[in-house]
């Protein structure tokens, strides 16, 4: 009890000692690049996949500045006065103690959340969310240009891929989410750009700017039905004399239907046209590279501010402009408006030649990768699974670390094999810039579906989908149970999704190996040890489940 009340004494000294001192005014300091065997090259990473984006279609965002007092708490130098770093995240750290101070001095509801970013690129801070956890901006962070280097660094601020990778960053912000004023920030710490971006059709003067002497964030209500018209739901772009004899959906849309076996239908993708459509796009504003301490800090503040008090609007599915993620060069950030029908939901796999993909909500993520449902034009439902870090994976009978790229053609691999002749087959591409496969968009299992009736088609389906063939899915859960349902709703196939490399086994790693009785058997006891999370977190959404 005694060393109870030391402590007390001792935080309220330390409490009142921190709010009587007076307060530091915030500042940058010369960051330093500590050559050290950390494995960094030192060198800005720079997504080469990408397309370069037209420099000279990017107009002007004037500086601007908060004129709120900003002060520093978190940002600390080392004690001669610099901050170092050797990687980039030690880069991310710096900024986002310099971003925390920011927000507090402000007293801006925000806060930062660790991403990737929706077209599969890692994101290096990430998205910035609003006190109603609603995301309204996103920052990204490279490593800066190092001086006296032969060859010379690429200068991050101002690669065109750079910025094709921030404003693939931002347009979601618009067409999914709804923030009104979109921004985005790129900084090295000492160096620093800011961006706006205004969809097409709209102009940048007349459009809401807030003002800084809100003392709240605004969010909008959700858009109201217009119960005066019993078209209440028609895609604004669809007129009546366009749908001839079809009528305006007066009911919003059904929900995406998982892949299901019609009777007389192959399991093999619909043929769709992928011809080339008219995708928008909008006009990007970027300020100049500013370098100078002060004047980057009030910009900050500045651009901060609008994304806490950017009106957000909820975006209905079926008004939604979705994020077109594709295969192909000359598109940079582009997005469409799909007409939704419900004969779009027929819960077939887009063909695996289709280019281009727009991305409909975000199914999960995991620190390897992010998965998404995606649609292709015709409405035809896959799964888009990005990879965004290296895996070790089985090459030659060997564990080697292997890059994005090979661990998602090994994904692939794993699919095909297991399921060939069974489900559609998984694809690998690069929708977006990222090392991303597509696959059939399966019903998960659920805790409304006995588990009685499921086990003995796993067990079918790992001996003679997986055992037989010489893999193995090494991640035995219930969160990768998927069902195959037929048109009546009777459950035909069970299957084991997310094949990750990294986690499957081969017959070739002997010591992994077994009969299958023994291999099933303990299969299904780590099923029967997991069902307690499954349903607490299928029921209760516990995130420590």
């Amino acid at each position: 009890s005694l060393t109870r009340n030391i402590e007390r004494l001792q935080t309220f000294v330390q409490n009142d000692s921190d709010d009587t001192q007076p307060k530091r005014q915030l500042h940058l300091f010369k960051l330093v690049f500590l050559s050290c065997p950390t494995g960094s090259s030192g060198v800005p990473h720079i997504h080469r996949d990408l397309d370069d984006f037209p420099m000279d279609q990017l107009e002007i965002l004037p500086t601007k500045k908060c004129s709120t007092p900003l002060c520093q708490r978190h940002h600390q130098s080392e004690r001669d006065g610099n901050l170092y770093y050797s990687r980039e995240i030690q880069v991310q750290r710096h900024l986002e103690t310099v971003v925390k101070d920011v927000i507090e001095s402000c007293n801006y509801s925000l806060r930062m959340d660790l991403e990737a970013a929706l077209n599969g690129l890692k994101i290096d801070i990430g998205m910035i969310r609003n006190n109603n956890d609603s995301i309204c901006g996103t920052m990204e962070v490279k490593q800066p240009k190092r001086k006296n280097i032969i060859p010379s660094d690429p200068e991050p601020l101002n690669h065109p891929k750079v910025v094709t990778q921030v404003l693939s960053q931002m347009i979601p912000l618009r067409t999914m989410y709804g923030v009104t004023n979109v921004y985005g920030i790129l900084s090295t710490y000492s160096s620093w750009r800011f961006f706006r971006w205004v969809p097409e059709g709209e102009d940048i003067d007349k459009s809401l700017e807030t003002t800084q002497t809100l003392e709240n964030p605004y969010v909008s209500e959700s858009p109201k039905k217009n119960t005066m018209d019993e078209n209440i739901y028609q895609t604004p772009q669809k007129v009546q004399s366009e749908l001839g004899e079809k009528k305006a959906r007066n009911s919003p849309p059904t929900s995406p239907q998982p892949f299901r076996v019609s009777p007389g239908m192959e399991d093999d993708e619909e043929q769709e046209n992928d011809s080339p459509s008219e995708i928008k796009t909008g006009t990007l504003y970027a300020s100049e590279v500013i370098t100078d301490g002060p004047r980057a800090l009030g910009m900050l503040a500045w651009v901060l501010g609008e994304m806490n008090r950017s009106p957000i609007n909820y975006v209905p599915a079926h008004q939604r402009d979705f994020l077109c993620v594709v295969q192909k060069d000359g598109l940079v950030g582009g997005y469409e408006k799909l007409i939704h029908t419900r004969e779009h939901y027929k819960g077939r796999m887009p063909r695996l030649t289709n280019t281009s993909l727009y991305i409909l909500e975000e199914l999960g993520h995991r620190h390897q990768g992010r998965v998404y449902r995606a649609m292709s034009k015709n409405g035809n439902l896959c799964v888009l699974k990005y990879f965004v870090k290296s895996q070790y994976v089985l090459q030659d009978g060997k564990r080697a670390e292997a890059d994005t790229g090979t661990v998602a053609l090994k994904a692939v691999d794993y699919w095909n094999i297991a399921y060939e002749r069974w489900l559609p087959p998984a694809a690998f591409g690069k929708w977006g810039g990222g090392d991303a496969i597509i696959m059939p968009d399966l019903e998960k299992m659920s805790v409304s579906v006995t588990r009685e009736q499921v086990l003995p088609m796993l067990e079918e389906t790992m001996r003679g989908r997986f055992f037989d063939k010489g893999i193995w899915h090494g991640d035995p859960a219930w969160r990768n149970v998927a069902l195959v349902r037929t048109e009546a709703g009777d459950i035909l196939k069970v299957a084991m999704i997310d094949l990750e490399p990294q986690r499957m086994i081969e017959k070739a790693e002997v010591s992994e190996w077994k009969e299958f009785v023994t291999m099933w058997a303990a299969f299904k006891g780590a099923l029967d040890c997991d069902w307690t999370n499954f349903e607490m977190a299928e029921t209760t959404g516990s995130l420590s489940a």
